[in-house]
């Protein structure tokens, strides 16, 4: 094992020899600095234990301490017997600790940093940071710009003779540049006022009031007449509308229709409804010249726009139609849909799939021919020979009912030509005068495949045939109506229409008309212009007749001619050119194809002479989606506002 620099070898070290125990010089020399070892601490020699500012001898505190044993050497590293050998070489016990108690202090070696002497080292103290930070952070030196070494002054005119005379093709192409930025800013200005310009808008000066009606007191006989008979006015409807307060009646300002179950007001209840029981509608007005209604094609109800289905009264309808559905913001807007559909049957005739009563005002239900009483009471109300306009503006602020197969409806149909109660339109009966569709939807949930609650749709409605001339389009083995259907609708996918207000509104001149919800942006049909017979916006040009059509009851063939075109001063606008008188109404079913078959759950096919009995026999299924709230079964009316235009 190495000995330490500083201690001498002992007697016991592999290293002595002969010459110890002589007095030679080389003996004397190891007695000096043994001697002079005893007297030094280790602290004096250099690193590593060099005893540096701030860091004091860790063996200067034995000075102070009392020696029990005198006898203990001076060196830390010395033996008891005095020797230096390596092999007996220990630390002399430090003692003990004090405790608590004790009045025995620390020295500074052991005292904490801020009790130590003031002679220990400490970094320099820092400048206090000021809050400006200009203080802390220095300020870069500007430098100024360095000068060219190339250009001693800017240069003159005379230093650029190329700008001594411009080139005529500078010149030209500034003032093409210009002259081109002018016409896109005029042209552009020029399609702005030419927009405007096309907007339709029917101005309050414009207008005369005809009808206004709040509901704030009973229902007004100067504006509506109610309609109250059993059968199924021309769409084999399953309702009964009635005059009874509890299907009309008028609440907190507000005019509510209410559908009720049949089997809640009769004689027998439900059992009575499908079996063994004859039903006289009180109050029936059926033959007082009451309209049946239009027939409600199925191509302007499907979303694809071409469909087959079988109609009631065991007919066939074909449709046809393409509609562009625009939305953004979670609406949706259609214009300018139209369909192409034909019908067998009468529009004003009972269909086969209803009861098999010849009077629309009694029912008779007989499980053996499978006829039933109507299952449902609802109500319908019209303004007909009190109430009319041709040409001007409608308004309609109405919340829509929730509930399956309920049908909603604000419609308008022709006057006649007096007030006697005629119904059939100066250009004939139904579908000649036409018919115009402000709002139509459906109860259903908007998860119905079919276009649910979250849609409303208006239509226009006419053809060249009455219902019940039964012609055939040449070419097909179809015995149908011809009929035209022009569509919209708007559509919202964050909840639906039966759960607030909307109005409903349809402006109409001899130029334009515009079916919309709440505002004109959001038009369900934009008919901006009808210019003349000659155009294409002439109804009859824009229905696509066929030339030859064949009568189905002579069998012979007919010329499909315009009933409009000389027919009592008929106009571009024909038959939308006469006056039309306000129907709202809540139908519930029917079998015109409103409801499509196989769709959403529906429980009857439209060509079924049991129809109306399948639905009544389904009454606890589709009656439990109806809400027991009359807030939200009922169709609820809050005013209805006509002008005409001033001067027609």
């Amino acid at each position: 094992m190495a000995r330490p620099f500083f201690l001498p070898a002992s007697s016991s070290d592999d290293h002595s020899s002969q010459e110890d125990e002589s007095d030679s010089p080389r003996r004397r020399n190891h007695q000096r600095r043994r001697s002079q070892l005893a007297s030094t601490p280790p602290s004096s020699f250099t690193f590593p234990f060099q005893a540096y500012p701030g860091n004091p001898d860790p063996l200067s505190y034995r000075d102070d301490l009392t020696r029990q044993n005198p006898s203990i050497p001076e060196s830390p590293y010395k033996s008891f017997n005095g020797s230096y050998s390596l092999s007996n070489l220990h630390r002399i016990q430090d003692p003990p600790l004090p405790r608590a108690s004790s009045t025995t202090t620390f020295r500074s070696p052991f005292q904490s940093p801020a009790s130590r002497p003031s002679s220990y080292w400490s970094p320099p103290p820092l400048p206090p940071i000021s809050a400006s930070p200009s203080v802390v952070a220095l300020p870069l030196p500007q430098k100024k710009p360095l000068t060219s070494t190339r250009l001693k002054s800017k240069l003159t005119k005379d230093d650029k003779p190329w700008l001594a005379k411009k080139r005529r093709c500078e010149t030209a192409s500034w003032w093409v540049t210009f002259l081109a930025m002018m016409l896109g800013i005029l042209a552009a200005a020029a399609l702005c006022f030419e927009g405007y310009k096309s907007v339709n808008i029917l101005t309050d000066s414009q207008l005369c009031l005809v009808m206004q009606d709040d509901f704030t007191g009973s229902l007004d006989s100067d504006n509506w007449s109610l309609d109250v008979e059993l059968g199924g006015y021309g769409n084999g409807e399953f309702e009964m509308t009635t005059d009874d307060p509890n299907n009309v009646y008028i609440s907190n300002g507000q005019l509510y229709i209410m559908p009720t179950l049949t089997s809640d007001s009769i004689d027998g209840g439900y059992s009575a409804v499908m079996d063994g029981a004859t039903y006289q509608l009180s109050g029936c007005t059926a033959g007082e010249g009451t309209d049946q209604g239009a027939w409600v094609q199925l191509a302007r109800r499907q979303n694809d726009g071409n469909t087959t289905t079988t109609d009631s009264g065991n007919s066939t309808t074909t449709n046809s139609g393409n509609s562009t559905t625009t939305g953004g913001s979670g609406n949706s807007t259609t214009t300018g849909g139209s369909s192409n559909s034909t019908t067998t049957g009468s529009s004003n005739s009972t269909t086969s799939s209803n009861t098999t009563t010849v009077n629309p005002c009694t029912a008779v239900s007989s499980a053996q021919s499978g006829t039933v009483i109507n299952p449902v009471m609802s109500g319908r109300l019209n303004t007909r020979g009190k109430q009319s306009i041709k040409y001007g503006r409608v308004e309609v602020r109405a919340k829509l009912p929730q509930g399956d197969w309920l049908w909603p409806a604000i419609w308008m149909l022709p006057q006649g030509n007096s007030t006697s109660g005629n119904s059939s339109g100066v250009y004939g009966p139904w579908p000649v005068s036409g018919e115009i569709d402000i709002m139509e939807a459906r109860g259903n949930l908007p998860s119905y495949p079919a276009q649910g609650s979250n849609y409303v749709r208006s239509s226009l409605n006419y053809g060249p045939f009455a219902g019940g001339s039964t012609p055939i389009s040449s070419g097909t083995t179809t015995i149908a109506n011809l009929l035209k259907s022009v569509y919209g609708w708007v559509s919202t996918k964050r909840g639906n229409f039966a759960s607030g207000f909307h109005v409903y509104a349809f402006e109409w001149t001899g130029e334009w008309m515009r079916f919309y919800m709440d505002d004109r942006l959001q038009a369900m049909i934009n008919l901006n212009k009808i210019s003349s017979k000659t155009s294409d916006s002439y109804f009859f040009n824009a229905g696509g007749f066929p030339g030859v059509a064949m009568n189905a009851s002579s069998g012979k063939e007919v010329i499909v001619e315009d009933p409009w075109s000389t027919a009592f001063g008929g106009s571009a606008a024909a038959p939308f050119d006469q006056e039309f008188y306000l129907v709202i109404d809540l139908a519930v079913g029917g079998t015109s194809g409103w409801f499509p078959d196989s769709v959403g759950g529906k429980m009857w096919y439209d060509g079924s002479a049991t129809a109306m009995r399948d639905f009544a026999a389904a009454q606890s299924t589709w009656s439990a989606t109806w809400p027991s709230s009359a807030d939200d079964r009922a169709f609820r009316i809050d005013y209805v506002k006509m002008w005409k235009l001033c001067g027609t």
